[in-house]
């Protein structure tokens, strides 16, 4: 079984196809293959965002899919939609875990923690979060960065989340800039001052007086 993302609309009658949603600003074709490698495609609507990915468990029993910042839960041997994240903030990152197993979603301000067949938790940081992006699982711990004006105002600041406690833990030795869409760069505390802008220049020096 698995789900990959197509980068052409598929012709039609080549594959069975299932539409998830009515509006479409655009699409994302994703092919499915269950485990009696029957193969068939979904369609999926894309806002204007530029984020799509797909993940799927360990069993390859269900799939996640991001549409352009939109979540969606898939079944992929009933072709059921399990759960449609359709009135949250856009999704800026998703991560499959597998100890435990979990799809793990970053949103703008907030975490969703989903099974495989369903959204069990969401989690608020208890400060000012306007973005929240997972790169990696390591020792039961999910480990990103964030974008949080109350720990540094240019940059990205590292961060864990336990699996286990649902706890967050800020790294501020961690400092990422983001130089694209997707691109990122480590940047060193030397660095950091070096290219502060004016006004946080002037602001650190109001503020340390």
């Amino acid at each position: 079984m698995s789900a990959e993302i197509l980068n052409h609309t598929p012709t039609s009658g080549d594959y069975p196809e299932k539409h998830f949603g009515q509006t479409f600003i655009s699409r994302l074709w994703v092919k499915f293959m269950d485990n009696n490698f029957q193969e068939w495609v979904g369609c999926f609507p894309r806002t204007y965002q530029s984020f799509d990915k797909v993940l799927t468990d360990n069993a390859n029993d269900t799939a996640f899919i991001v549409a352009g910042g939109q979540g969606y839960l898939i079944d992929i041997s009933t072709r059921e939609l399990l759960h449609e994240m359709d009135d949250i903030p856009v999704l800026e990152s998703v991560i499959h875990t597998t100890n435990p197993e979990y799809f793990l979603v970053g949103a703008c301000y907030c975490i969703y923690i989903f099974d495989n067949r369903k959204l069990i938790k969401r989690y608020d940081p208890d400060f000012t979060v306007d973005g929240i992006y997972f790169t990696e699982e390591k020792d039961q711990k999910a480990i990103g960065h964030l974008y949080s004006y109350e720990y540094q105002q240019d940059l990205n600041v590292g961060f864990s989340f336990d699996l286990v406690t649902n706890e967050m833990t800020i790294d501020k030795n961690v400092k990422i800039r983001q130089l694209g869409p997707f691109e990122f760069v480590t940047v060193t505390e030397k660095e950091v001052k070096e290219n502060e802008s004016f006004f946080s220049k002037i602001l650190r020096r109001l503020t340390d007086k």
